[in-house]
């Protein structure tokens, strides 16, 4: 049971997190990359990188809306774990927060996002190992990340906390 809710034995790091929701958001296994070239000095191509192919997963998409709907509830929806921290902010997500239970230690924060939705063009998943439930660091952290992204000025250095604590 704890397995099922991300507790116990479940190891995850941020980029595994983000290809498993860049691959809800569209269907496909997607390959990490970075880079699309490298440049000399003067701006000259050196080297160009080919995006690599992607594979579809064949998810039914009944499926992949349950799950869509649960992420955009989480953080649009009232009672969802992150609407407090993404109220007012003017591009739709679809997120969800975590908390990692450590022994001896202080919770370690987690938030998972998609946006804009329901089109997805990026996915931003951050962690924070002191951080406390995900929606009282990493969650905050990724409105910033999203408010840089798509150059919300006013939004990038607020600093916003989630008043929904629930797990």
């Amino acid at each position: 049971m704890n397995l099922a809710v991300g507790q116990g034995y479940l190891q995850a790091d941020p980029l595994q997190m983000a290809v498993a929701y860049a691959g809800i958001a569209t269907n496909y296994k997607v390959k990490p990359h970075l880079g699309l070239r490298v440049d000399d000095s003067q701006g000259r191509v050196l080297q160009q990188f080919s995006t690599p192919a992607r594979t579809p997963l064949g998810i039914p998409q009944q499926y992949r809306q349950v799950i869509l709907d649960g992420l955009y509830g989480a953080a649009n929806s009232p009672g969802g774990t992150s609407v407090d921290v993404f109220k007012g902010f003017p591009i739709k997500v679809c997120g969800k927060t975590g908390t990692a239970q450590r022994i001896g230690k202080a919770d370690q924060s987690w938030y998972v996002v998609l946006a804009p939705c329901p089109n997805p063009k990026y996915v931003v998943a951050v962690t924070d190992e002191d951080g406390g439930w995900g929606a009282q660091t990493a969650a905050p952290d990724a409105r910033r990340i999203l408010a840089a992204l798509y150059g919300i000025k006013s939004l990038e250095n607020k600093v916003v906390r989630g008043a929904n604590q629930s797990r």
